[in-house]
């Protein structure tokens, strides 16, 4: 939910108005598109290895999922650049 409300605004203020519909799309279809294969992975998981291991193994993809944000100029954003164009 964070994650949704946060990139709206970034969208809002980054994407020009006629391209805004199209890019919301793709990424609705990438982010909604992944849930049920990663739902689908996780029961495979728990019914392979069991509820700790899965657990421990999805613990650590959370935490080592956001890592490849520390390098990019998104966490020091304090305010909402212009829309160009």
């Amino acid at each position: 939910m964070i994650l949704d409300i946060s990139i709206g605004s970034l969208f809002a203020a980054l994407i020009l108005d006629p391209l805004r519909a199209r890019v919301s799309g793709a990424y609705m279809v990438v982010n909604y598109g992944v849930r049920p294969l990663g739902s689908l992975l996780g029961g495979t998981l728990g019914s392979v290895l069991g509820l700790r291991p899965t657990l421990g193994i999805a613990a650590a993809g959370a935490v080592t999922g956001f890592l490849w944000l520390l390098p990019s100029p998104v966490p020091r954003l304090r305010t909402l650049p212009e829309q160009s164009g």
